[in-house]
């Protein structure tokens, strides 16, 4: 199979999505328009191995474990360990687990570039590259 890059694809996507640590993407023909749906994993992002990110993840836990500690603490301070105190601290946990989620996800255009490229790779069989045309267009 012939190797993509991700400027000669660029021009079929007409949806390219991260979701949490995917991206999902619609590519479309531009002579038939036809589509076709694929979705690949976004790699190298705070869960990928290696030495260093395991070191960064467990300062990133330590750090939120921070936060959540003093923002605990100044709520206890100001509306006590009664049902307000608890209400507030059930709010402010649920609050800091979705950012804390969120900052897992972050990765670089260069890292979702590649998956919109592995996605293609996935669906590539229903496209053909048009030497004349200088582009990917439906196999059919």
């Amino acid at each position: 199979m012939r190797s993509v890059t991700y400027e000669e694809i660029e021009g079929l996507i007409t949806k390219a999505e991260q979701q949490q640590t995917m991206m999902t993407c619609t590519f479309r023909c531009t002579v038939s328009g036809q589509s076709a749906d694929s979705a690949a994993a976004i790699q190298g992002g705070a869960n990928s191995g290696g030495m260093m990110v395991h070191a960064k993840n467990a300062a990133r836990r330590s750090m939120w474990t921070s936060v959540r500690r003093m923002l605990f603490d100044v709520i206890s301070k100001f509306l006590g360990r009664g049902t307000a105190g608890r209400m507030a601290r059930e709010v402010s946990s649920s609050m800091l687990s979705g950012a804390q989620q969120m900052s897992r996800n972050i990765f670089t255009e260069e890292q979702k570039r590649d998956a919109i490229v592995r996605s293609f790779v996935q669906v590539q069989s229903r496209f053909r590259y048009d030497e004349g045309m200088g582009q990917w267009v439906w196999a059919s």
